[in-house]
């Protein structure tokens, strides 16, 4: 009789050392699963913030676009001014005079006032302001061209970061899967223990 109660109080340590390995895995894996859901919390912390980045980069991108159509009309409208003012230039006596002078004169948008002298050329003005924005438009579609790029390239990342995560989700899963088999398999043999005593 006494050896059947020393086998039990053996098996009952047994047991219960084991729930207390099993307690201190389960805490483990809690310390683990906090430790895991921070970093989701940084990572989405982080891709907010890259999206913010990719806004401003596209509203940037929008504002520059905008920029070069304000550009392009306030160019071309005043070199049509300019050239409708060439029948001006022709005369000694025509179009408006500055003091002093039986040159014409020109206002830009802002009002400053170009004086048009002897041998001046309206053409070479207006060709010299086209040439100015032909350049300035290059410019401002080699930017346009490199945001247009680090956007595509943030995407890319992007997207394969989502693939990567989603595998990671998978695998998880599998993994949970798994414990929860052990898990099983675990209290079955308990259970078959337990009968046996």
């Amino acid at each position: 009789m006494s050896k059947i109660r020393i086998k039990k109080n053996e098996e009952e340590e047994e047991e219960e050392e084991e729930e207390e390995e099993e307690e201190e895995e389960e805490e483990e894996e809690e310390e683990e699963e906090e430790e895991e859901e921070e970093e989701e919390e940084e990572e989405e912390e982080e891709e907010e913030e890259e999206e913010e980045e990719e806004e401003e980069e596209e509203q940037e991108a929008y504002h520059v676009f905008t920029q070069s159509k304000q550009l392009n009309v306030y160019f071309l409208c005043y070199a049509y001014r300019l050239l409708g003012a060439r029948h001006a230039c022709q005369g000694d006596s025509s179009g408006p005079q500055l003091p002093g002078s039986r040159w014409p004169q020109l206002r830009d948008s802002s009002g400053h006032i170009f004086a048009i002298g002897p041998g001046f050329r309206v053409d070479s003005l207006v060709h010299t302001l086209l040439e100015f924005l032909k350049t300035k438009l290059q410019c401002i579609n080699l930017d346009l061209h490199e945001i247009i790029q680090s956007l595509e390239k943030k995407k890319k990342k992007k997207k394969k970061k989502k693939e990567e995560e989603e595998e990671e989700e998978e695998e998880e899963e599998e993994e949970e899967e798994e414990e929860e088999e052990e898990e099983e398999e675990e209290e079955e043999e308990k259970k078959k223990k337990r009968n046996k005593v």
